[in-house]
């Protein structure tokens, strides 16, 4: 009898413990899977948060766009740099220190912490992107020369005003950087101060 009873009481505490590795199994199998809800929610809240803030963006330049019917205007748009707390992520990571390629089409890149109204939107006839910056940066120039600014000068100006980002600060961005392209004069990979200039 006494047998028995023991034999039951094992029995009990198998089927016992074999409940609970399952109950186990299933509760990590859900917690598995809020996590995973959790990441996706995350991810889709900052694509909201990028897209409407690149929408902001956007439309802001697009107002500045339609104003910029004379050079002082032209000069605003095209000196329109969203940065500090008008950064986007657009890497969607969290911060906006990256460099990113895929606002400009995947093979030039930029700090999501310096984004141009000439990289955003159309403006003066021309697609967003480098055609549109080298033409803000001609016009910027004959806009200083015209206010009796020398060479130095303009050049000074260009450099207080066109900024690459944070990012920048990094050796491997830079080649692919739309500052690289704009004002590598010596194809170095980078730019050095005096190569940021009017000419």
């Amino acid at each position: 009898m006494k047998q028995k009873g023991i034999e039951m009481a094992i029995q009990v505490f198998i089927v016992l413990f074999v409940l609970l590795a399952v109950a186990m199994l299933v509760l990590q199998m859900v917690s598995q899977q809020f996590v995973q809800q959790q990441k996706q929610v995350e991810e889709q809240r900052r694509k909201q948060a990028r897209d409407e803030k690149l929408q902001a963006m956007r439309n802001e330049c697009n107002q500045l766009c339609a104003q910029a019917n004379n050079e002082i205007g032209q000069a605003n748009f095209c000196l329109k740099r969203f940065s500090g707390n008008d950064a986007v992520d657009l890497t969607l990571d969290g911060t906006t220190t990256n460099l990113d390629k895929e606002l400009l089409g995947g093979a030039i890149g930029v700090c999501e912490d310096s984004i141009y109204c000439s990289q955003l939107v159309e403006c003066f006839g021309t697609s967003p992107g480098m055609e549109s910056m080298q033409k803000c940066v001609t016009r910027l120039c004959n806009l200083w020369a015209k206010q009796g600014l020398n060479a130095e000068e303009r050049s000074a100006h260009l450099f207080d005003y066109m900024k690459p980002g944070t990012c920048y600060d990094d050796p491997k961005n830079r080649p692919s950087h739309w500052y690289t392209m704009l004002f590598d004069k010596d194809k170095s990979g980078s730019v050095e101060p005096d190569e940021v200039g009017c000419q």
